[in-house]
């Protein structure tokens, strides 16, 4: 087993890279605090994460900020289980087989995964018991918020964020 090494809030933990939207990608560096921090964001955008029965999934990559710090991270802090599966290819019917399979509760869907279930005539009658629905990344929008609380039958939670400062606003 590896050695346990003491490390302080301050010390460096994570380096996340940038999409490169404003010039060429860069290393984001964050401290072993950043867990912890980030934490309330995360639990108020899956309204009170955890709760009995929660099940976190996203189609994100565990790579990108998104994917690591708003589902996998938190997860594991929580001891809430995490499904792991990345699609080779996203299709929405793959997805919503999943959430319904495994019992999916929380799921943390980027604007593009949620514009892909939206365009599934049938994804109101999949049998999804979806308790929080996050999303961040770019604006949804009325519409699709709308649409949001029909199928899914909760109010997608939307987040603002960066690599630099995940999750300022939620």
């Amino acid at each position: 087993a590896p050695a346990a090494i003491e490390t302080s809030a301050e010390d460096p933990a994570l380096l996340i890279y940038t999409s490169g939207t404003t010039g060429q990608p860069k290393g984001a560096l964050h401290a072993h605090r950043v867990l912890l921090g980030h934490l309330p964001g995360v639990e108020i955008s899956h309204d009170f994460l955890p709760q009995d029965g929660d099940r976190l999934w996203t189609p994100a990559d565990w790579a990108w900020i998104g994917g690591l710090l708003d589902v996998l991270m938190p997860g594991l802090h929580h001891g809430v289980p995490v499904v792991a599966c990345r699609f080779p290819k996203f299709t929405a019917g793959a997805a919503l087989d999943l959430m319904r399979d495994l019992g999916v509760r929380n799921t943390f869907l980027p604007p593009t995964a949620l514009k892909l279930i939206r365009g599934e005539s049938r994804a109101a009658d999949w049998g999804l018991r979806l308790r929080s629905v996050a999303s961040g990344g770019e604006p949804l929008g009325a519409e699709l918020l709308d649409w949001g609380r029909r199928v899914f039958g909760v109010t997608i939670n939307e987040f603002y964020g960066q690599t630099e400062c995940n999750m300022v606003v939620s």
